[in-house]
């Protein structure tokens, strides 16, 4: 694991330098650790070597904002250590205007936007959490603080904590051929006609190449996307060898909108307006009673995507039914376009094409890549 810390100034003999140097020599058996106190290593570092954490030991201060900043857009984990510079007392009472002007600029994005902070007690935890800036907060007692932790504890709980963040973020980690390994995965594992593999003989390697630490981030998002069944068959039509993963119990921060694990209801609307039932009951009239399935399978997904809580198993059942289901392909355009919904459903069997391969084929509608595609894509792949 390659840890970068930032701290803008060591001072011997100052409780946060000597903790954090503590920590630093603790670790150094077990990690690749270094500590940088100037703002332009650290970003040449950040660019450079895309260390899997980086740690700053700062608050109420422009240049680690500054960095937070950079590390944010090179897509690496940030870790922040207020250092008990948050607590209610010193945020009203020390220098109150300047800290409330500083909030509004820059501390509380640079605190929000963190991976997860890290504290040295309960009492600062809990008071982080009233806060609320960030709920992702975790107390990694110090021994400087506690003479009954070792060194060595501490660097142990502090490397679990790391693997907690680490976990956490796993999709920004995931490279093509992992997001290219689930596609593939979800296509055979949802197939009901397996005549022949569907899938290429580059796709086929592709799978046979994935290693064990890319394996724990694709069971990681099939756990958390509600489709670690689907993946199982794929696995198992196909006779992959992979390490034992068990997603559930492994240990990380809980998402900040939590998606819906219910399947995608087919037979009554999500939501309660009453104005839209009633044009869906009158425009379905007579129909196939699989266009009246997709429409109500479309809205609900509008209704969950306007919530932020759409997940691929979501996903997977449209499929399922746009594949496998008979309908009339000209009706069902038509109804979508008096339902005010043909390009929800267009953009759909885009994202549909990308992330489990539906073929020409089974589209009813041509695919649409837009704006509003890639954040039905962005919610999907979080």
């Amino acid at each position: 694991m390659n840890i970068l810390h930032y701290i803008p100034k060591i001072t011997q003999g100052e409780l946060v330098s000597d903790g954090l140097l503590t920590l630093v020599a603790a670790m150094k058996e077990v990690a690749n650790v270094q500590v940088v106190t100037q703002r332009k290593e650290a970003e040449a570092l950040l660019k450079k070597q895309h260390p899997d954490i980086f740690h700053i030991h700062a608050c109420w201060n422009h240049e680690a904002a500054r960095i937070a900043k950079q590390a944010y857009k090179e897509g690496v984990a940030i870790v922040v250590s207020p250092h008990w510079q948050l607590e209610q007392f010193i945020r009203m009472r020390e220098q109150h205007i300047s800290k409330v002007c500083k909030t509004v600029l820059y501390q509380y994005k640079m605190i929000h936007r963190a991976d997860a902070l890290q504290v040295s007690t309960d009492l600062e935890r809990d008071n982080l959490l009233f806060l609320g800036w960030n709920k992702r907060c975790t107390t990694v007692p110090s021994s400087l603080l506690n003479k009954n932790i070792s060194y060595e504890q501490m660097a142990k709980t502090m490397l679990v904590f790391y693997q907690k963040v680490i976990d956490s973020r796993y999709f920004k980690l995931m490279t093509a051929v992992e997001k290219e390994a689930l596609s593939s995965l979800l296509r055979i594992g949802k197939e009901k006609n397996m005549i022949r593999n569907p899938l290429t003989s580059e796709q086929i390697l592709n799978l046979r190449d994935i290693n064990p630490i890319q394996w724990r981030r694709i069971m990681l998002y099939a756990d958390d996307e509600y489709i670690r069944n689907i993946i199982d068959e794929g696995i198992s039509r196909m006779q992959l060898t992979i390490p034992t993963i068990d997603a559930a119990n492994i240990d990380r921060f809980t998402r900040r909108k939590k998606k819906s694990s219910e399947p995608l209801e087919r037979k009554e609307l999500l939501s309660k307006k009453s104005s839209l039932k009633d044009k869906l009951k009158w425009e379905t009239e007579g129909v196939n009673e699989v266009i009246k399935t997709i429409c109500i399978m479309l809205l609900n997904i509008k209704f969950h995507l306007q919530k932020r809580t759409l997940s691929m198993y979501h996903l997977t059942e449209l499929y399922e039914v746009l594949k496998y289901e008979d309908y009339d392909e000209d009706k069902l355009q038509e109804v979508l376009k008096y339902m005010k919904i043909k390009d929800l459903a267009s953009r759909l069997i885009q994202v549909l094409s990308e992330t489990i391969l539906l073929e020409e084929g089974f589209m009813p509608l041509a695919p649409l890549d837009d704006k509003k595609t890639h954040r039905i894509k962005q919610l999907i792949i979080h």
